[in-house]
């Protein structure tokens, strides 16, 4: 029989019981918490508990994930796996804009039909601050009556948790879409698309056991959840990872911990490598050692031409490997990746692509009538 990501992890935490699998690191890129196979065998197999025995969740009945950046939402989702439960990551409506995040978050849960809601203790002390306590207990549907739990500290008795055994078609979670072209979807993620995914990773992509991923995309992006967080329970690897909201304040903290860790794998949208070469410096650049980079990948946003050759040439300085740099392209409703190592240019008429739909490659230099594109 196949093997799913359940039983590799299982196997993991028998074989390899100390085998460190993620880090999360600060605002300054100082380690602040790690997790062991084992340290996350034991948390996630007693909440997985508490979910059953406390929640009277059953096999099949999903949780919306609510989290802030933490290693407690790895420990929440893989609970879920471990007990049949459906995981549903989704992004923390912002304190800030709340009008706006607000009718997306009860539409997703409205549409998963979720049984409960998950946090931690970071976000749970923000949605008790006056303003989002009024708004998210305010009457308005199904969601509203959800019972919410801060997992932190939640400790279940591990003795009459009934491990799942899931089959590689069985439903592993739901992941929705961004919702940037249209309402967002709900993909339901199989135990075979996530092994297809990951093994992929391994074969096309490099990574192995000894890979060492540094990634700042959030937990709840396709992205940051399989090739990330799932990554590292494959096997994959070990997973530094870090608040969105570290690398917006100070893009110089991602390369600084890819430095000090000698990262092999990392990714991010074309406005990460477009913003790190306005925000650092040659001297703060001249400072990193990125040679041990094996794959940068860009992705979830179009490649620009101009922001590849600034961000080429200004990385230089840090021993980047040209080659490393991998235009990509995936979307969620495909598991996560689609394609992989563009490096084609091609020229076309601007005119006869954005009005006819139509390619025509453009002879000459490029101009205002002309646009280039790079391959995924």
């Amino acid at each position: 029989m196949t093997k799913t990501i359940l039983d590799r992890f299982h196997q993991q935490a028998q074989e390899e019981p100390d085998r460190l699998l993620y880090v999360f690191v600060d605002s300054n890129g100082n380690d602040q918490e790690m997790m062991t196979s084992q340290q996350l065998f034991d948390a996630a197999s007693s909440l997985s508990s508490f979910l059953s025995d406390e929640c009277n969740l059953n096999s099949g009945d999903r949780a919306l994930l609510v989290y802030s950046p933490s290693l407690e939402f790895i420990r929440a989702f893989v609970g879920c796996m471990l007990g049949g439960f459906i995981p549903v990551p989704v992004s923390p409506p912002n304190p800030f804009q709340l009008k706006e995040d607000i009718p997306t978050f009860q539409l997703l849960a409205e549409d998963c039909g979720a049984k409960v809601i998950l946090t931690n203790a970071e976000y749970h002390r923000a949605k008790r601050s006056a303003g989002i306590k009024y708004i998210f207990n305010r009457p308005s549907g199904h969601w509203a009556n959800l019972p919410w739990y801060t997992t932190d500290n939640i400790e279940g008795d591990v003795r009459s948790i009934i491990v799942h055994r899931p089959s590689l078609d069985d439903l592993a979670f739901l992941q929705y879409t961004s919702g940037s072209t249209s309402q967002p979807k709900g993909v339901m993620i199989s135990h075979r698309n996530i092994m297809h995914q990951l093994s992929f990773n391994a074969q096309v992509a490099g990574f192995h056991p000894q890979s060492i991923g540094v990634l700042w995309i959030p937990h709840f992006h396709d992205f940051g959840l399989i090739s990330g967080i799932l990554n590292a329970l494959f096997g994959n690897g070990l997973l530094y990872s870090m608040s969105p909201l570290s690398f917006i304040k100070d893009p110089a903290v991602w390369f600084k911990v890819m430095s000090r860790v000698r990262a092999t794998h990392t990714a991010a949208p074309d406005f990460a490598y477009r913003l790190a070469v306005r925000k650092t410096s040659h001297e703060q650049r001249s400072h990193w050692d990125l040679s041990s980079l094996k794959l940068v990948m860009s992705a979830a946003e179009p490649v620009r031409p101009s922001t590849v050759d600034q961000f080429l040439e200004a990385i230089e300085a840090s021993s980047f490997p040209r080659e490393a740099y991998c235009p990509s392209y995936g979307l969620a409703e495909h598991t996560v990746g689609v394609t992989v190592f563009g490096k084609g240019r091609i020229t076309v008429d601007r005119r006869k692509l954005e009005q006819e739909r139509k390619i025509k490659i453009a002879d000459g230099l490029a101009s205002e009538e002309t646009l280039t594109l790079i391959g995924c």
